[in-house]
């Protein structure tokens, strides 16, 4: 399942997150959800900023946060996954290789089109 969090107690928990994103991002801003309304071009956004200031000190929330990712982190992995990633960290870590490399993998197809195409240009 991409872009899914499997939840550690394998309980319900997931299910209600999954249902309140749905909130926001449709109902909330009036777009399409769950496949009711226009779901090809209504799709719903809902962008929500928090000072951590507001609630608590700065340095103790950063604290806190790697405390929860270090745990998250140690958790038991299953059976064939070698790493847990953190949201981001995957596509980070192949960016910085990219960069010290100074190249990209793509599709030979693609790369044919691309060379056909600059080929057109000359």
């Amino acid at each position: 399942m991409n872009g899914a969090l499997r939840p550690f107690d394998k309980s319900y928990k997931s299910a209600g997150l999954a249902l309140m994103v749905e909130i926001l991002t449709g109902p909330l801003v009036g777009a399409s959800f769950t496949g009711i309304g226009d779901t090809a071009t209504n799709w719903g956004n809902l962008v929500i900023a928090i000072d951590p200031e507001i609630l608590t000190d700065r340095k103790e929330f950063a604290k806190n946060v790697s405390t929860l990712i270090a745990h998250v982190k140690k958790t038991k992995k299953l059976p064939g996954v070698k790493e847990i990633f953190m949201p981001g960290e995957r596509g980070d870590r192949i960016t910085k290789q990219r960069l010290h490399s100074g190249e990209i993998e793509i599709e030979d197809n693609l790369y044919h089109e691309l060379k056909k195409t600059a080929g057109k240009a000359t």
